[in-house]
């Protein structure tokens, strides 16, 4: 599936296991920016979705993958399947990453790739012991084709090390990768890159920082990179911790079978009951880390490797109608339900749900005898144990049309 929300903007390609987004002129060379080639380094994955969600390419051309490793980034291993870092010179297919070895390799052939970063969380800070990797930037070897990178990493390090604390401070890690010294590098992907014409660098921010720090430090190395590339953009925050915590905080949305939008911050661990399809669900998420996986009779919703929720499924036949004429009055103001909003459903004193005579309405946590529709329900006839979020705020209104599901609308309960 290809979404396209508008020319040199952005774009998602989901052909693949990973996910690849394009945002700028899609005419235009661009710099790789990969995530995720090992699951248990928070900033390598963290950085690139962030991007995605707060960056707009104002000139040029930038391509993200997030979550190349997603079965390791919700694990929170290094690679379930080994070290997918370690694959990209000889791999025989019976690998378990093969496909998404041979996918990367392919994508990167086949697009006019000028520059490739590989983000990752490293070992210690490498001026204070050359054999660490935090606070890096790697390169393979001296100079690739025409181009020195050397000067481009030491350019970018040297632009970087102006602001930061001298404990913190970037180095470039040489590592000679067809010597002897690192010779297990022959099968990275930067190498692999390199090897093929293509500037590649590591980028690794030390696993001795905080989870905010590793994403500002990596952030400050990508703009660098950016401004080198002649790539002109717009942030859509200052960049600070302050800003970046809650930034990290934000989850976002997932749309379930485009008949219910749950907001997926503050909610609480487990929603009984959830009204699913027993086959073929799907999930659309906000955020680019975000991930569905079905355990026997519930779905675990992650975004990265922090599990948010768990809804566990009561299975309806889905009768996929447009709520046409299914309306609600929040304290007194008429509105059309729309299943995939939740932003404007707020109310502080009392809603109505209403509804033609063939469907009928399910208020989670206020008790009647029969169908909910054309009652006024105050806010202190529902019960907040029922509420999905641990504000207890959020309320579930759940339509069906005989015994067949139609959508849910989560009501804001404004205090």
């Amino acid at each position: 599936m290809i979404k396209q929300i508008s020319f040199a903007v952005v774009f998602a390609v989901k052909l693949f296991s990973f996910s690849i987004y394009n945002l700028g002129d899609s005419r235009d060379k661009a710099l790789l920016i990969v995530g995720g080639i090992h699951g248990d380094e928070h900033g390598g994955y963290l950085t690139p979705a962030l991007f995605i969600q707060e960056y707009k390419i104002l000139n040029g051309r930038v391509v993200v993958i997030p979550n190349l490793n997603t079965e390791s980034i919700v694990v929170h291993q290094r690679g379930v399947n080994g070290d997918m870092n370690r694959k990209f010179e000889n791999l025989d297919s019976s690998d378990k990453d093969f496909q998404t070895v041979q996918e990367l390799k392919k994508f990167i052939l086949n697009e006019k790739i000028s520059t490739l970063l590989n983000l990752h969380d490293g070992s210690g800070f490498y001026l204070r012991n050359s054999r660490n990797w935090g606070q890096s930037i790697v390169i393979d070897k001296e100079i690739a084709g025409e181009v020195s990178l050397k000067n481009s990493a030491e350019g970018v390090v040297n632009r970087i090390n102006k602001n930061l604390p001298k404990e913190h401070l970037f180095g470039v890690k040489n590592t000679e990768t067809s010597q002897d010294s690192y010779l297990e590098m022959l099968g990275s992907l930067t190498y692999f890159a390199i090897q093929r014409g293509i500037p590649s660098f590591g980028v690794e921010v030390s696993k001795e920082l905080d989870e905010v720090k590793r994403v500002l430090y990596h952030l400050e190395v990508i703009e660098q990179f950016l401004r080198e590339s002649n790539i002109s953009f717009r942030r859509n925050f200052e960049l600070n911790e302050d800003i970046l915590s809650q930034k990290l905080k934000d989850y976002g949305k997932v749309t379930i079978n485009g008949n219910i939008e749950l907001p997926l911050n503050n909610l609480k661990k487990r929603l009984n009951y959830f009204p699913l399809a027993e086959n073929n669900n799907t999930f659309q998420f906000s955020h680019p880390l975000g991930k569905a996986i079905r355990v026997k009779n519930r779905f675990d919703i992650y975004i990265a490797h922090r599990r948010i929720t768990s809804l566990y499924a009561q299975y309806f036949k889905l009768d996929e109608i447009e709520p046409e004429d299914i309306y609600i009055e929040l304290d007194g103001n008429r509105t059309k339900v729309d299943f995939a909003t939740t932003s404007s459903l707020k109310f502080k004193r009392s809603f109505k749900v209403i509804t033609p005579p063939d469907i009928r309405a399910n208020v989670i946590g206020y008790r009647s005898r029969g169908n909910e529709t054309n009652i006024e329900i105050p806010s202190s006839k529902i019960e907040r144990r029922f509420a999905i979020d641990l504000a207890e705020t959020l309320f579930r209104v759940e339509f069906y049309r005989e015994t067949n599901f139609i959508g849910t609308i989560i009501l804001i309960n404004e205090l």
